[in-house]
């Protein structure tokens, strides 16, 4: 199953959610390096002003994109902003 998703998240939150999606697509992370990541991403949507008032929502995406990533889905990140997710079989 695929699942194209597209949050609606402008400026430099649109663009560190693809650089942060990109990350999430080795396959090589382990799980607890994939929790750091999102850990760090939260505490920098926290401290940062310049989203716009985006924060929540930037952490929302992130959080559900690495939790979808621990629970073994593939994440594809393109330049255009789509996020692609599909479940392993």
């Amino acid at each position: 199953m695929n699942i194209i998703i597209q949050p609606e998240l402008d400026g430099l939150a649109g663009e560190r959610l693809r650089t942060f999606a990109a990350q999430l697509t080795d396959h090589s992370l382990c799980e607890q390096t994939i929790r750091d990541l999102v850990n760090q991403e939260a505490s920098w949507a926290k401290r940062t002003r310049l989203l716009n008032g985006q924060t929540h929502s930037y952490e929302a995406a992130a959080r559900l994109l690495s939790d979808l990533r621990l629970l073994k889905w593939t994440i594809r990140a393109d330049k255009n902003g789509i996020l692609e997710i599909r479940i392993k079989k």
